[in-house]
């Protein structure tokens, strides 16, 4: 059986061994919970089979149901490689929906909860003896509004802008081999145009008796090196585990849209003169930076011609069938004259953020937000935030973070009388930038900006002199209320507008429907060149406002009964690519 989604999952954070365990796991639904008393974690047949890394609720998983099951089970059987015996082995899921417990071999061998977020767990001291080995997962998942969940309803049919769940697996599961001491994580900055790269590695436990050497590479060529060893002297050093590096590349070849240089990093791990363990990952060399109501990206402004992007599929929900999948809405985007996208409530496959690296296309990083404030909530989404900006701060096509969408998470309607809420949004901000001061963060992308790097808009208005005067008139007095959000001011107490850079985030969305349940904003488009003459009106209409910096249309493709997209579900185009990006590239 052909292994799905056999690519390695993380090109920035890879071991030349691995092993991938997509493919078919024994599955069980356990709707009376009743498999923990009757001991399913341990040698126990489950009825049903599943193709991981697909949910249960997608063909390709080959279940293809919708119902609610709050509790389900996965199984399978696995053997590590034999040129593995005396190291470590660690087990890697990309990402679980919701909270699940792991066994091998029948022991607990950790716990998890957060449904976009990568864990891992060391597996070496529960592995058999005669090497027949079993994994074991028991998932929860319900439709609780505390969860951060995105787009997925809570209600049993999709219906307007919420779509199907997903539950349980739906990343690559892997395997792969640690040495004595790891590297657990990289934090790379390479953003100082003068070729200087930080690069922080932290091993999984502290030892002061290895060092760690860096080799950047271009073009396979060794440009740069570096070597040292922990900094256990430093409050910084994170209890002796921190090894900071230092690069400076020769005559150095910047990232950028149109150019995407991106250098190779090879990391080695040695103990005297004896190589421990190797890493590979990259980086790309660029600045980014706020000034004068603009956008700079490598010290020209940016005009961000963005799409979003919802990251769903017919047949796989939140997981893309293939890699090549992943690529082509970048290319296909990329065709329409679009040069980045922002990626909507969802945190999405690391391989996306890879392509969007290689290929030169920006990505806005989003947060699946939860539906209601709550102490639960907030932990919940904070926690999970936190790891979702941990694990894509070093991918040089991320220009944006927008913990927040339109106060979802927070009560819109009374957020200004509740200071937890409008304090709950500044934290996020504040926290936002602890981990990367290197990016401007959307407080709260629509409306209702607290503290925030960028002043963003939606206006899903359909004529086009008027969209341009909502903008126009935010722009002579950002005080007033606009756009489709009267009643919500669009800056909240303690937060006006400063001088930020102005940004229609969503627009457009123009329907051209089918099917029943459909919906699109406004009137539907009657047929393509309609919905191409008003693209081109809406568009146009941002595009003469000298003051706002960027657009971003409603949407790459039609997601089940939303559709507005420029694509279908099933990604055909509904407009010609060429005249789109003739539109779009109007205003550079």
């Amino acid at each position: 059986m052909t292994i799905p989604r056999p690519e390695h999952p993380r090109p920035d954070l890879e071991r030349p061994d691995w092993l991938n365990l997509n493919g078919e796991w024994q599955f069980a639904f356990d709707d009376d919970d009743a498999g923990l008393a009757s001991w399913w974690q341990v040698g126990h047949d489950l009825p049903l089979r599943i193709n991981v890394p697909f949910a249960y609720q997608t063909p390709l998983s080959g279940i293809n149901t919708r119902d609610f099951h709050h509790v389900i089970w996965y199984r399978r059987t696995f053997e590590v490689p034999a040129g593995w015996f005396g190291r470590r082995v660690r087990l890697n899921f990309g990402a679980v929906d919701y909270s699940c417990a792991v066994y091998v071999n029948g022991k607990l061998a950790g716990t998890h909860s957060g449904g976009h977020t990568p864990f891992a767990l060391d597996i070496t001291r529960l592995l058999s003896l005669d090497n027949r080995n079993e994994v074991v997962l028991r998932v929860y998942d319900d439709e609780r509004l505390c969860q951060p969940r995105g787009k997925q309803h809570w209600h049993h049919a999709s219906a307007g802008c919420h779509y199907t769940r997903t539950s349980g697996i739906w990343q690559t599961v892997w395997l792969e081999p640690l040495a004595a001491t790891a590297i657990e994580h990289l934090h790379i900055r390479s953003w100082d145009l003068g070729g200087h790269v930080q690069v922080d590695v932290l091993l999984d436990k502290p030892d002061t008796t290895v060092r760690v050497r860096a080799e950047a590479l271009c073009d396979g060529t060794v440009v740069a090196v570096a070597e040292g060893g922990v900094m256990s002297d430093r409050a910084e050093a994170t209890a002796g585990r921190c090894v900071p590096l230092h690069l400076q590349i020769p005559s150095p070849r910047v990232w950028s849209v149109e150019h995407p240089h991106l250098y190779g990093l090879k990391l080695t791990v040695l103990r005297g003169t004896d190589p421990l363990e190797t890493v590979h990952s990259y980086f790309g060399i660029r600045s980014l930076s706020t000034y004068g109501g603009a956008v700079m990206l490598n010290g020209h402004r940016l005009y961000q011609r963005l799409v979003l992007d919802q990251g769903y599929w017919p047949d796989g929900l939140l997981t893309a069938a293939t890699d090549d999948e992943l690529k082509a809405d970048i290319v296909r985007m990329k065709d329409m004259g679009f040069n980045g996208c922002r990626k909507h409530q969802k945190l999405e496959d690391p391989r996306f953020l890879y392509w969007a690296d290689k290929l030169g296309y920006l990505v806005w990083g989003e947060m699946a937000n939860t539906f209601e404030y709550s102490d639960e909530a907030v932990c919940a989404f904070a926690a999970e935030w936190e790891a979702a900006v941990l694990r894509d701060r070093n991918h040089p096509c991320v220009v944006a973070w927008t913990p927040i969408n339109e106060s979802w998470g927070v009560n819109a309607g009374v957020i200004h009388e509740r200071p937890e809420q409008i304090a709950f949004l500044n934290a996020l901000y504040c926290l936002t930038h602890a981990l990367d001061p290197s990016r401007p963060v959307n407080g709260n992308c629509g409306w209702q900006n607290p503290q925030t790097d960028l002043a963003t808009v939606h206006d899903y208005t359909q004529q086009p002199a008027e969209l341009k005067r909502h903008i126009e008139t935010y722009v002579a007095n950002p005080a007033l209320n606009v756009a489709n959000a009267p009643a919500m001011a669009q800056h909240l107490p303690g937060s006006p507008y400063r001088g930020q850079p102005i940004l229609v985030t969503e627009y457009g969305g123009i329907g051209l429907l089918s099917g029943q349940n459909a919906w699109g904003y406004g009137n539907v488009a009657q047929n393509t060149d309609e919905l191409l003459a008003r693209y081109d009106a809406l568009t146009g209409a941002l595009q003469q406002v000298p003051e706002c910096m960027g657009f971003c249309y409603t949407q790459l493709s039609d997601v089940e009964q939303e559709q507005n997209g420029l694509y279908t579900y099933d990604r055909k185009p509904k407009l010609d690519p060429a005249k789109v990006r003739a539109i779009n590239e109007r205003r550079r």
